[in-house]
């Protein structure tokens, strides 16, 4: 289980193609946020570097579905166009709702975290991250036999 550990951020043998290496380099990328967060004392700065790991991992999941279903309007909301992926990553989305509003507001000034607050999305981040690994070692390019 990610969350109880600091991950080396290893993606081998993963997808084929411009979206596979894309996905690879996007998670590489979460990976190291998710480390670099691990080791934050503060709370804030721990929760915000989850929080933008998690970021990282949605872009690692867009990049492999180029075309997500999108409700109504188009958005730049990477949680809402993680939901038009599948049922599986609405789910995922669903459990951030929360604490993006609570980033929002941090990083506005106007909310605190708590160590508690840190280390509960630290954990949703790294189990998130475990699922985006997952996606991206079962990638299969359109067309890739």
């Amino acid at each position: 289980m990610r969350s109880q550990m600091i991950p080396l951020g290893c993606v081998a043998h993963s997808g084929p193609g411009v979206a596979g290496a894309r996905a690879r380099e996007l998670l590489r990328r979460a990976d190291r946020l998710y480390a670099d967060a691990g080791y934050e004392q503060e709370a804030g700065d721990k929760f915000r570097g989850a929080y933008l790991a998690a970021l990282r991992g949605v872009a690692t999941v867009l990049a492999l579905h180029e075309e997500p279903r999108r409700r109504g309007r188009r958005t730049r909301n990477a949680w809402v166009l993680l939901e038009g992926v599948s049922a599986e990553w609405a789910r995922w989305s669903a459990a951030f709702v929360e604490y993006s509003r609570r980033r929002a507001a941090f990083e506005a000034g106007i909310g605190s975290v708590s160590d508690a607050d840190a280390e509960r999305l630290f954990g949703l981040t790294g189990d998130f991250l475990d699922a985006v690994h997952e996606a991206v070692s079962g990638f299969r390019a359109p067309g890739a036999a």
